[in-house]
């Protein structure tokens, strides 16, 4: 069943035309794609030198930082679409725009997948150069490596690639909760297009059933102020409410979320800047309907006077 309200239909899909592009074009990684490709090629006829091991870290770096920045990118395209869907109505301008920012951050997550598939190439041969294997063949090795990994994820849907993703997920959440907050959010998958010849109902074993944040501390049963989240169990506790208890019982205690078993300290929390931000977002939209409310009210005294008049 599709979810409820205007977001049902699912975003649309990016021109195949633009995504055959190779993986360093425009993306910001070629230069450093190219360095570790013109070191390499040094090598072509030579077996590869364990003090290169160093070199290609070094080189590789850069990918990390640039990782950073499609983290950045994630969160601004968030936030950018959850204030464009407070104005939006069913297909204007605003509508549009919010399906453009899907498929900015769809092709985004994909950046982030080319990232990874170099990086993790140049990691196994790093492994085997500290494994003490004879590496004659470093370029091949490498170009090979990245196109099997993106060779496999290209070969996937975009329910495949898309429906599990956690960045994708909690992007597609922050968009729900703007006209569905206290509603499960429906899986991932059916915001996203089927492609041709995928059968519609082949996502079922992908992603199962809705998700839905509490904003609301289990400890204080208030709502989450400066909210910390654990990494264990992904729960999220206002500040002062858990470092409170955690002291009380000598640092480590049971989660005191409902149901949940995992032990935590405050090593395992982190402060949730996503959270908070969604949590100043709904506060502010929740003002704004109170104040719509209120006109509205207003302005049906002001008519009933008229009429009685």
């Amino acid at each position: 069943m599709p979810p409820k309200g205007r977001r049902s239909r699912p975003a649309p899909k990016p021109d195949p035309e633009e995504r055959e592009s190779s993986p360093d074009e425009g993306r910001g990684m070629g230069d450093s794609s190219s360095q570790v490709k013109d070191f390499l090629e040094n090598w072509r006829d030579q077996p590869l030198e364990a003090s290169a091991t160093a070199k290609l870290k070094g080189m590789t770096g850069e990918w990390k930082m640039l990782e950073g920045y499609v983290a950045k990118a994630f969160i601004s395209i968030t936030e950018a679409a959850a204030m464009i869907e407070e104005m939006a109505e069913e297909d204007s301008e605003e509508a549009q725009m919010v399906d453009q920012l899907d498929t900015a951050f769809r092709e985004l997550i994909d950046t982030k997948m080319e990232l990874s598939a170099q990086n993790a190439a140049i990691e196994d041969i790093q492994r085997a150069i500290t494994q003490r294997q004879e590496i004659s063949d470093a370029m091949d090795r490498y170009e090979r490596g990245v196109k099997d990994r993106l060779d496999k994820y290209q070969a996937k849907t975009s329910k495949q690639k898309y429906g599990k993703n956690e960045e994708y997920v909690k992007f597609r959440q922050t968009i729900w909760e703007v006209r569905h907050a206290d509603e499960a959010m429906p899986p991932a998958t059916q915001f996203l297009p089927t492609d041709e010849g995928e059968d519609e109902g082949s996502d079922d074993d992908i992603v199962v059933g809705g998700v839905k944040k509490s904003y609301t501390c289990p400890l204080t049963l208030t709502p989450l102020q400066k909210p910390m989240t654990s990494i264990k169990c992904n729960h999220s506790f206002s500040a002062h409410a858990i470092r409170e208890y955690l002291k009380s019982k000598n640092g480590i205690a049971s989660c005191p979320a409902t149901g949940c078993a995992h032990k935590l300290t405050m090593r395992d929390l982190v402060e949730d800047k996503e959270l908070e931000n969604k949590i100043k977002l709904m506060n502010r939209r929740k003002k704004r309907m109170e104040e719509e409310k209120d006109e509205d009210d207003e302005d049906e005294v002001n008519e009933s006077m008229v009429v009685d008049s």
